[in-house]
């Protein structure tokens, strides 16, 4: 066994495939099962074994240090749910290892030509370097020229030498027209600053901080109906739509206006939206410098951890409460699937705080009580015949009553204490605070879910035709 030692950035398919030439062999699979019979691992599985470890113990590394050092796994896994705490290359996950640790991060395979020449004259040999595998990149950043490109990943087996005559450059004046677009730079000092993380980062904390900054663009952060400017088109317009289509061209394709989940999603989801290209896109259009950007990917643990600790009020305002209780027609449960990372009891509770209680226990009932409600409150009726037109209770239309006037409650227990003088036949009124106050306590408090249709116009529901 010749024991070849990568070269610094070098990709680890390409050292797969100097290592296999180096030691006489022309096929990768019988070269692989060779590494794993010298390294008495002959037996097992790739899953058991990654092929990855085996390239480290041939390297004379850790498979730690040689994932972060020639893998694009840590650009790949820079932004993640599944544990963001682990090292890149643990093997406390083979099976991580086994599956993504070698994938490549794009198609094609891209060299510089400048850099195999100097390669060649500095060691003898060219390689693949790491560093222009990545996605948005199209120059060396080194000599400053467009890259040379094949479209088939088997190049990689080989050397770029090999690959001269059948590559295509990147064209000089489109390359030259990227310089001119400050975001792509942004992307691509975002994306090397994940490249040199030893971990990932939870996608739960760049969420949250992503999400304060889209606030500031006034972009919506939630899904649902589109009632604000959407992050995925202010994507579509700070970036090339030709540059876009080599780096996620599933955007080409959307209307504007339309919620785009794999780019819009990642201000909202606590779980990857979508590859971490989308939140380097996102964070790239959000901060205007690239250094402000990576200093909030940086600290998102602690800025998210700060921001938790007030998120109820920042997400559950009355706004978007009551458009989700229109929506759902009066059903607490429902309202409180608008808001998946917060718990349904709070959710409820702040519907009633704000006079929405819940109208939904089956579909039958819910129409009962928007009859009922509806009768009383723009009918006509007598409390007593609206419950009666309506097939339900007194007791119950009293109880939803109770819970929408809220407002009006907080009102009456806030005014002043009417003088001795003037109200001398008025019961003492602290005493009817307290016995009001206790009354509502009493009655109020509910194990139930609530929701429905917004307050506007001064009723409680829009109109009776919406719940045809």
């Amino acid at each position: 066994m010749i024991h070849v030692l990568p070269q610094p950035d070098e990709l680890d398919r390409g050292y797969l495939g100097r290592a296999m030439r180096w030691n006489g062999f022309q096929k990768q699979k019988d070269f692989i099962d060779y590494l794993a019979s010298y390294f008495d691992a002959g037996d097992a599985s790739r899953r058991e074994v990654p092929l990855v470890l085996l390239l480290s113990r041939l390297a004379g590394s850790s498979v730690s240090n040689f994932v972060k050092q020639h893998t694009t796994m840590p650009f790949r896994r820079g932004i993640t749910s599944y544990q963001p705490d682990l090292e890149h290359g643990s093997e406390q996950s083979r099976s991580m290892l086994s599956m993504s640790a070698m994938r490549i991060a794009r198609p094609g395979a891209y060299f510089c030509m400048h850099c195999v020449r100097a390669d060649l004259a500095r060691t003898g040999v060219t390689y693949w370097h790491r560093s222009w595998q990545l996605p948005g990149h199209f120059i060396c950043l080194q000599h400053q020229e467009p890259l040379h490109y094949v479209p088939h990943e088997r190049a990689f087996l080989g050397s770029p030498a090999d690959c001269l005559f059948e590559s295509q450059q990147v064209p000089a004046a489109w390359m030259a027209f990227l310089q001119t677009m400050p975001a792509i730079q942004r992307f691509i000092d975002i994306a090397d600053y994940l490249m040199k993380r030893p971990n990932a980062l939870d996608v739960r904390d760049v969420s949250c901080v992503l999400k304060v900054q889209a606030d500031v663009h006034g972009l919506q952060t939630y899904a649902g109906s589109v009632k604000q400017s959407l992050l995925s088109d202010l994507v579509a317009s700070q970036f090339d739509q030709a540059w876009l289509q080599e780096v996620f061209h599933e955007l080409l394709g959307k209307e504007k206006g339309d919620w785009f989940d794999p780019i819009d999603g990642v201000l909202c989801k606590k779980t990857s939206a979508s590859s971490v290209i989308a939140y380097v896109l996102a964070a790239a259009v959000l901060y205007p410098d690239a250094r402000l950007a990576i200093d909030a990917l940086a600290n998102a643990k602690s800025a998210a951890s700060t921001l938790r600790r007030g998120k109820r009020k920042v997400v559950l305002n009355a706004i978007r409460l009551r458009e989700a209780y229109i929506e759902e027609r009066g059903n607490h449960a429902g309202v409180a699937q608008y808001f998946p990372s917060v718990a349904v009891p709070t959710v409820t509770g702040r519907l009633n705080e704000l006079g929405l209680p819940n109208l939904y226990q089956n579909i039958s009932r819910n129409q009962k009580l928007f009859n009922g409600l509806m009768a009383f409150l723009l009918g006509g009726c007598s409390l007593s015949e609206a419950a009666e037109n309506a097939g339900v209770s007194v007791s119950v239309l009293e109880t939803l009553l109770r819970r929408s006037s809220v407002g009006l409650l907080q009102a009456l227990q806030a005014m002043p204490v009417m003088p001795a003088e003037v109200g001398d036949n008025l019961p003492n009124q602290s005493v009817a605070r307290t016995q009001l106050e206790k009354n509502s306590r009493q009655k109020s408090s509910t194990g139930k879910r609530s929701s429905y249709r917004a307050i506007r116009r001064e009723s409680l529901l829009l109109n009776a035709s919406t719940a045809s």
